[in-house]
């Protein structure tokens, strides 16, 4: 069972600035957060007064926020640059109200990213979901439009107390692997991932170092450029969560993720698409520590059939370890389950890595290319070893069009429906942990479908 955490409350709505046009992003340990009224002649052009302070109901967001603030439902929020929620002496706590509309500006690749010790309350509801969305019009919206959503804590990783890369996101980890970064609750994002460099770009949601107290219950990240969710260590926990057609993984964990995942639904789309779920460790050190080694639960990861962009549903390298139970790989091009590097194979030797009660269905479900174990360099069988585990099933009903495992519409982009009546083929087995909750069917859902009413799935 999945608590609520309790957070300090908020101030009230935003301070703003003068009526000046938008300052030029200011990123800086000095720098403080300048709102200011978007005053655009396009888009919504009544005053909304006293509830929205701003004139035409747009606030704009720059720089560096150092006092608790609550952004309100009665506003638009435009992120122009880089919004910066905390520095290292003053924890910010940012309040999102339901229903409230954040955009991401395309000409400055617009975030939001929350500083360690800081703290994002985003609570949405089926109703009135939190939208971070970009800021183009409906219709001219692209996967990379903006740049995305980043929490920053001090959970543990692979590369130290206190780990920065280049690409402006922040500095995270430590030894507090309850730590919290705040929650997300029926929020969406969509249309992020912009690029920031030389084949690098951001992921829609970026979990760097954050830890177990931090609440992700029921997001999606939509049409990211690359990764929809990548997590960086840590030990944060998801749930209900939809990754739905991002152009690279829908969800990739490295560098010693620890967290437990119930109820995910990872869907790719074409051209692009690549693997859906792609696990690592320590891509510098496949043996480092922590090793990355997630607990999955009722998971459902849709390929595209016949499609060259589909690789893999499910990849597992360089060093990781997981249990994955109760889980549904549907149409992957190349194969269902792929599981190579020698210390990965090693986790598997050592019961540290298990699949079970997990459907593969797939042209080729379980690849079978020659593997060697670090350990003794004997070749070893991926094939037998998944047959073998407790639960598991094989199929491989390509085309797809009664895949043994039936969902609604899984390949349908506009309007999918993961819900299944067909818990017959593979007996779901409930994981003895309170985090998870105890239910009948295989895959991320049954016969319920608990993304309706605040989920979307947009082309453009």
């Amino acid at each position: 069972m999945r608590m609520m955490p309790s957070l300090a409350l908020a101030s009230a709505c935003v301070p703003l600035g003068p009526l000046l046009q938008p300052p030029q992003a200011d990123t800086s340990d000095t720098a403080q957060v300048v709102t200011t009224p978007d005053t655009r002649t396009t888009g919504s052009t009544a005053d909304t007064g006293e509830v929205c302070p701003c004139p035409y109901g747009t606030c704009v967001s720059t720089g560096r926020l150092l006092v608790d603030t609550t952004w309100v439902s009665e506003c638009t929020y435009l992120l122009q640059g880089t919004t910066i929620v905390g520095d290292e002496t003053t924890p910010v706590i940012l309040t999102i109200e339901a229903g409230t509309t954040i955009l991401g500006d395309e000409a400055t690749t617009g975030r939001l990213v929350i500083w360690r010790d800081s703290q994002l309350d985003a609570r949405g509801n089926p109703d009135a979901p939190i939208v971070f969305t970009s800021s183009n019009p409906v219709g001219e919206r692209q996967p990379g439009d903006w740049g995305g959503v980043v929490l920053n804590g001090r959970a543990s990783h692979t590369r130290g107390d206190d780990h920065t890369w280049s690409d402006g996101t922040g500095t995270y980890g430590g030894s507090a692997d309850q730590d919290t970064s705040g929650l997300l609750t029926f929020v969406r994002i969509e249309f992020a991932g912009a690029s920031i460099g030389k084949d690098s770009w951001l992921p829609g949601l970026l979990l760097q170092g954050v830890g177990s107290k931090t609440l992700i219950d029921h997001v999606q990240v939509h049409r990211a450029q690359r990764d929809g969710i990548l997590v960086r260590g840590g030990t944060v926990d998801l749930a209900h969560v939809l990754a739905t057609q991002s152009g690279d993984e829908q969800l990739e964990w490295r560098d010693g993720w620890r967290g437990r995942v119930q109820f995910l639904v990872a869907q790719q789309r074409s051209p692009v698409a690549d693997n859906a779920i792609e696990g690592l460790g320590d891509t510098d050190d496949n043996d480092a520590l922590p090793r990355s080694r997630p607990v999955m639960s009722h998971v459902t990861a849709i390929g595209l059939p016949k499609d060259a962009a589909s690789d893999f549903g499910l990849l597992l390298r360089q060093g990781t370890s997981a249990f994955v139970a109760n889980t549904v790989l549907v149409g992957f091009e190349q194969a269902c389950l792929r599981v190579e590097d020698p210390i990965t194979l090693d986790q598997i030797a050592m019961g540290d890595l298990r699949l079970v009660h997990t459907l593969t269905d797939c042209v080729v479900p379980v690849d079978t290319e020659g593997k060697q174990l670090a350990s003794n360099a004997e070749p070893f069988d991926v094939l037998t070893w998944f047959q073998t585990r407790p639960g598991n099933s094989l199929s491989n009903n390509q085309p797809l069009d009664e895949p043994s495992h039936t969902i609604t519409r899984p390949f349908d982009l506009l309007t999918p429906d993961f819900t299944s009546e067909d818990n017959a083929k593979v007996k779901g087995k409930h994981v003895p942990d309170p985090f998870f909750d105890k239910v009948s069917h295989t895959g991320a859902m049954g016969s319920v479908d608990w993304s309706t009413g605040w989920a979307s799935y947009p082309p453009s």
